[in-house]
């Protein structure tokens, strides 16, 4: 096949861990996994995880239904699709500060890290 693989790994629960450089050689190892061994082996190509933020001290009026939304309309310079940014849960701290934590997309994560972010009256 003619791939470089940097990482062969055994796991514990029976499974093995291949890497590789480039999605290309990805692509091909599957595609040889499948075709060669496709009735024993399953290849499953691990995808990225969105990017988890935290944003502190978010005001009363701001709810996990509207907490997207919201988002996307006070900060329209980042241009944000609803994809890009979406609200998992509100938490409360000690001193009643509530604090949201949203996922965020690969893609938009330096985007929104380099800015200030604003809730409602707060930044």
């Amino acid at each position: 096949m003619k791939v470089g693989i940097s990482t062969l790994k055994a796991l514990k629960d029976g499974r093995i861990l291949i890497e590789v450089g480039s999605k290309e050689e990805i692509e091909k190892i599957s595609t040889s996994i499948t075709e060669n061994c496709g009735k024993e082996v399953e290849a499953k190509v691990q995808e990225l995880r969105n990017t988890r933020l935290l944003i502190n001290n978010i005001p009363e009026n701001i709810t996990i239904e509207n907490a997207t939304k919201t988002i996307r309309e006070l900060n329209s310079e980042l241009q944000l699709a609803e994809r890009d940014n979406v609200a998992k849960f509100i938490y409360i701290m000690k001193r009643n500060t509530r604090n949201l934590v949203t996922d965020v997309s690969s893609h938009t994560r330096k985007q929104i890290m380099n800015t200030r972010m604003k809730i409602g009256w707060v930044k």
